[in-house]
C-alpha cells in the first residue's frame, strides 16, 4: 500500500512530528511504500538547522520517500535553501502525492 504523510505542527508544538516519524518507520518495516512526507505550516521549521532532522533523512534514505517543506511555510521561516534530503515545493506537490497514494495520513 502506498502512503503519503502530512505533518502540520513543529516538534516544539506537539508530539505529532515524532509520531509521524515512528509511523513512517513502521510503514517501512511492514513493507508499505512511503512516497512523500509533506511538512506544512509550522512543521516546515524542521528544515532549520537547529532542528533534529537526521531521523527524517534516514527514513527518506531507507524508503526513497520525498521530504518536502511547504514553500509558503519555508518562506515564513526564512528558508531559501533546504537542508540535505529535503526539498521545497508548493501545495501542488502534496496534492499530486495524495492522488497517487492509497492513503494520506495527517499528523497535527
Amino acid at each position: 500500500m502506498k502512503f503519503s504523510l502530512v505533518v502540520v505542527t513543529s516538534p516544539e508544538e506537539s508530539r505529532a512530528c515524532h509520531r509521524a516519524l515512528r509511523f513512517a518507520a513502521a510503514l517501512n518495516e511492514a513493507g508499505h511504500e512511503l512516497q512523500q512526507v509533506f511538512f506544512y505550516a509550522n512543521s516546515a521549521s524542521i528544515g532549520l538547522s537547529h532542528h533534529e532532522h537526521t531521523d527524517w533523512q534516514n527514513i527518506a534514505q531507507a524508503t526513497q520517500a520525498e521530504l518536502i517543506l511547504c514553500s509558503a511555510s519555508a518562506e515564513h521561516f526564512g528558508l531559501e535553501i533546504p537542508i540535505a534530503g529535503f526539498s521545497i515545493a508548493g501545495l501542488g506537490a502534496m496534492v499530486e502525492a495524495g492522488l497517487s497514494a492509497d492513503r494520506v495520513v495527517t499528523f497535527g
